[in-house]
């Protein structure tokens, strides 16, 4: 019988971060072409690919005993890519999308009722890119807290398309780094 990679008393998440390169003349021709949501759907399908290949096999895999390997094969391409991206004068920008859906996150009880609102871990004050999603406290939605440069973030706020799909709700300042994320919640 094959050895379970983590004990049965293991808490956590396995985080892996899949990479879907997308260069500027992709940028160029989204921004360019009559036919945008084409091109977006595109984009949408590389970083889906990425996503998808952390998959039963890609984590057996790891179980195998060649996580390391995949560790090593994942930061190599990193590299590369960061190399690439500075050699050609291209900005490589890094984009976190983290999820805690579906967790029940809402329904723990520690002896004093369910908890009336969850938040996410704090992170680094100069994260930026950032968009963690969780259940709504109603348990119908989803919310978005998103994490941008000033600027991106003020386009965000005044896009109607995205408006159309979430409600903003105020900002959260318990901390410095709640007063910078933007909470939505989606329809």
């Amino acid at each position: 019988m094959k050895e379970p990679w983590a004990s049965g008393y293991t808490v956590g998440n396995l985080i892996w971060d899949p990479i879907a390169l997308h260069n500027n003349n992709d940028y160029l021709q989204f921004h360019s072409s009559n036919n945008e949501a084409k091109t977006l759907q595109q984009l949408v399908h590389k970083l889906r690919s990425s996503i998808e290949k952390v998959d039963g096999e890609f984590m057996g895999r790891l179980e195998g005993g060649a996580g390391r390997e995949e560790h090593m094969r994942n930061e190599e391409m990193r590299r590369k890519m960061m190399a690439a991206g500075a050699q050609s004068g291209s900005k490589v920008m890094h984009f976190v999308v983290s999820s805690v859906i579906r967790l029940g996150l809402y329904d723990v009880d520690f002896g004093w009722g369910n908890p009336v609102w969850v938040s996410m871990a704090r992170f680094a004050d100069n994260i930026n890119n950032l968009v963690a999603l969780m259940d709504s406290p109603t348990g119908y939605g989803v919310e978005a807290w998103i994490a941008l440069h000033e600027q991106e973030m003020t386009l965000l706020k005044h896009d109607n398309e995205f408006l159309d799909y979430a409600k903003s709700t105020p900002n959260i300042h318990y901390n410095t780094y709640l007063s910078k994320l933007n909470q939505y919640s989606f329809k």
